[in-house]
């Protein structure tokens, strides 16, 4: 197993999972998302003391943006948001009203009638349905956008496939994918989000991230 494939998938879930956590997400859940995917098939679990701190760290209501790239930061840190890097932050705001509206549904101390909770699930859906065909629009409209040189289309093109692959997508075909982008893009991610990783056999065994925590993955062993 070689380091790229291993890496952007397991960030790609790290991601969805930080994005989808709530207070009733067990540890078990989580460690069972982070490790979805084939590329993370050989390994058995994540050791305790780092999955733990994750764990505790996700709980306490932490910035979600700490495990993102610069391309999907963005869309909260310019202080030139475009149209759509709002639209952006809108869907990902109206994703977790529903998440959160879902909970309060079923799991929710004091009971939600389920027409009040369909009207505003219909509500945010609609919300959501409008967003995504503007994104769309915007994203055909930038496609034949010809004042761009060819190293700044690139680099915009790169940040695109690297944010939709990491959020999209359930398994990150790491060939296919590099193949499509420009390798600085992924160098710059994960020199955002790492600080070291430990490499064993050709297995990644340890990955620190830049907020300080140490996750450590320990292997099944072969039959």
């Amino acid at each position: 197993m070689t380091l790229g494939p291993f890496v952007l998938n397991f960030f790609a879930n790290l991601i969805k999972a930080s994005n989808s956590f709530g207070r009733t997400t067990s540890i078990e859940t989580l460690e069972k998302k982070l490790l979805r995917g084939e590329a993370l098939s050989c390994v058995d679990h994540i050791e305790r003391p780092g999955l733990e701190e994750l764990y505790n760290h996700l709980r306490s209501g932490f910035d979600e943006k700490c495990f993102e790239s610069p391309t999907i930061a963005a869309t909260e840190s310019s202080a030139d948001l475009s149209e759509r890097d709002l639209l952006l932050s809108e869907k990902r705001r109206l994703e977790r009203a529903l998440n959160r509206l879902k909970t309060i549904y079923l799991y929710g101390d004091d009971e939600m009638a389920s027409k009040d909770f369909n009207i505003e699930r219909q509500r945010i859906t609609k919300a959501l349905s409008e967003v995504d065909s503007r994104i769309n629009e915007l994203d055909i409209a930038n496609a034949f956008d010809l004042s761009l040189s060819d190293e700044a289309f690139m680099q915009k093109a790169s940040q695109f496939i690297l944010t939709q692959q990491l959020l999209d997508k359930r398994y990150v075909n790491y060939e296919r994918f590099i193949r499509k982008i420009d390798p600085k893009i992924v160098k710059d991610f994960l020199n955002e989000t790492v600080s070291n990783f430990c490499i064993k056999d050709g297995l990644t065994t340890s990955i620190l991230l830049k907020n300080g925590i140490e996750l450590r993955f320990s292997y099944k062993t072969a039959e």
